[in-house]
């Protein structure tokens, strides 16, 4: 998959978006603004208006024309109607923020069937869900859509020394960006793999490790689902670049603080 459309979109929808500080759609609207994003932004809201200065849009079917990524924040059982009506528009890259799936009993494991059904049904490429969101800093395209506290401080324009951080605990990214942010550590990319029902930590490794801007990969991992494909793309990646691993969950209580 070409995951271009995820780090380093032209155009995008945020379904959900808002000006409430304490939702989730109020946090990712001025982190966008904050990362400098210089594309297209068109909030979805049924109340309309003007949300962080974008003019928004009452339903996905009113966003003219198509964008290339659709950021989904709304609660768990509107998601799959959200993710169809975004398919009927002709948005075919799709960040799913919210919970509420895999991890969430039988009811969430029938929604994430279903999710993953009609991904198939009409050639969606899916980010999450159940995840913090994805920062992709390149002085040449700067990108934000996520609800962690704070960014990355990013690097300068024609830097290579870029550090990308994917990472199966959106906690740990919050913490890793506090403690790069503290000491002007180059972290650029940040990535919130969540349930992974497309895209895992190798299909993130793979794209950012072709990145010139990045110099070295940091990965936080408590599974792999295809062990031989990390493998091969591990080491092609760690051919060029540094590629850093911790593995959680190794001992009884770390298994249990990954659990």
């Amino acid at each position: 998959r070409d995951l271009s459309p995820l780090f380093a979109p032209r155009s995008i929808a945020v379904v959900g978006a808002g000006e409430r500080a304490t939702s989730s759609g109020g946090a990712v609207m001025p982190l966008l603004r904050q990362a400098g994003y210089g594309g297209r932004v068109v909030p979805v809201n049924p109340k309309g208006g003007s949300i962080f200065g974008y003019e928004a849009v009452t339903s996905i079917g009113a966003i003219d024309p198509p964008v290339d990524l659709a950021v989904i924040i709304i609660r768990p059982d509107a998601v799959l109607e959200a993710v169809r009506e975004s398919a009927d528009r002709g948005i075919r890259n799709i960040l799913i923020l919210p919970g509420g799936f895999a991890e969430a009993g039988p009811v969430g494991v029938a929604r994430n069937e279903a999710l993953l059904k009609l991904a198939a049904e009409r050639g969606l490429t899916i980010a999450g869900p159940n995840c913090a969101g994805i920062v992709h800093l390149d002085p040449a395209w700067r990108f934000a859509a996520t609800f962690l506290r704070d960014l990355p401080p990013g690097v300068t324009s024609g830097a290579r020394n870029g550090l990308a951080f994917i990472s199966q605990s959106g906690a740990l990214a919050e913490e890793f960006i506090d403690k790069a942010n503290a000491r002007g550590m180059p972290l650029m990319s940040v990535v919130s793999v969540g349930n992974a029902v497309h895209l895992g930590v190798e299909d993130y490794l793979a794209w950012l490790g072709d990145r010139p801007e990045v110099g070295a990969a940091l990965l936080y991992v408590e599974s792999i689902e295809d062990h031989e494909r990390f493998r091969e793309v591990a080491r092609r990646v760690a051919a060029a670049k540094p590629v850093i691993a911790l593995f959680g969950g190794r001992t009884e209580i770390g298994g249990k603080a990954a659990a």
